[in-house]
């Protein structure tokens, strides 16, 4: 039954896993699933099972969540089990009746489908269960987040939505235009109630929206890159994603904090085409990809913290 689907829901608690960084988590659920899916050997699923079972008792969660989570899957795995055991060739013939084949790679394979899609459920449903999406949603702390999300999945895979000021879990108020640029790096969406934020805030949302879908394909078709990470500057994050015929980029700047005395920043573009000629929207002047890539782009400062600014390069 639908309401019976727990996927995707927070369980209240204070465990280790719990309080747990979100980051840590992300890129711990990508490595679990990269070696459920690409490990071949049946103590990859063991060492899956440990690490399900360990996260289950340091997380505190009850056993059922769990099996409410995987419950709703069950038939269609028991289908395409089925279904795979009966049509898969190749192998050694283990049973055969008339028209009916079944063999040892057939039953390997169905064996080893079904306990890497259980595992991957119960895996993957630690992770939300113990995590409150509020907690993901912060755009400051979303810029550490999406940089270690990046290293495993692309930016079509992640979840991005502008949240409420002050966020709930730091206190930190945030621009709602910079929470609106930082959620475009993934599926864009909010996670607000819109009749009880400010009307400037409100009146932005149009715009916003009329932004995702300008920049959607860019953004979930180009090549990302990185260009200088806040967790190791402390002051500012920059990244971009390039088009693959490299006629289009998009930069997204983010000053977390400002400084005194402060002119501009140079910022040196990655992916480009180093012979083609682009053009900064918005500005006059051309320049070719080499230039931008190796002498930068000027950035003048932005008046105070936590401001940011989307750079769409065109090709001239």
């Amino acid at each position: 039954m639908i309401k019976d689907i727990t996927l995707g829901q927070y369980f209240p608690g204070n465990s280790m896993v719990h309080r747990l960084d979100p980051r840590y988590k992300i890129i711990i659920s990508g490595i679990f699933i990269a070696m459920l899916f690409i490990g071949d050997h049946v103590i990859c699923l063991e060492i899956g099972a440990v690490f399900v079972a360990m996260a289950l008792i340091l997380s505190s969660i009850p056993l059922k969540m769990i099996v409410k989570s995987i419950k709703p899957i069950i038939p269609l795995l028991l289908f395409t089990s089925l279904f795979n055991i009966f049509f898969i060739s190749g192998g050694m013939p283990i049973f055969e009746w008339k028209f009916i084949k079944i063999t040892d790679a057939a039953v390997h394979t169905t064996f080893f489908m079904f306990v890497r899609i259980i595992l991957l459920i119960a895996g993957t449903s630690l992770l939300t269960y113990t995590t409150s999406p509020i907690a993901l949603t912060d755009a400051i702390e979303r810029l550490i987040i999406q940089e270690g999300t990046s290293l495993v999945y692309p930016l079509s895979a992640m979840g991005a939505h502008v949240s409420d000021c002050p966020n709930h879990t730091v206190g930190r108020v945030t621009p709602f235009e910079t929470r609106g640029y930082v959620a475009l790096a993934g599926t864009f969406g909010y996670e607000l109630d819109v009749t009880k934020i400010p009307q400037e805030d409100r009146e932005m949302i149009p715009e916003q929206v009329a932004m995702y879908h300008k920049y959607n394909d860019l953004v979930r078709e180009g090549d990302y890159y990185r260009i200088a990470s806040y967790s190791r500057n402390h002051m500012f994050d920059c990244y971009g994603v390039v088009r693959k015929d490299k006629e289009e980029a998009l930069f997204t700047y983010v000053q977390v904090m400002n400084r005194p005395n402060y002119h501009s920043r140079r910022i040196f573009f990655k992916g480009l085409d180093p012979e083609k000629l682009y053009q900064i929207e918005g500005e006059e002047g051309t320049y070719t990809g080499d230039v931008l890539m190796k002498a930068g782009y000027l950035v003048q400062n932005l008046w105070g913290d936590y401001k940011a600014r989307l750079i769409h390069v065109v090709k001239a």
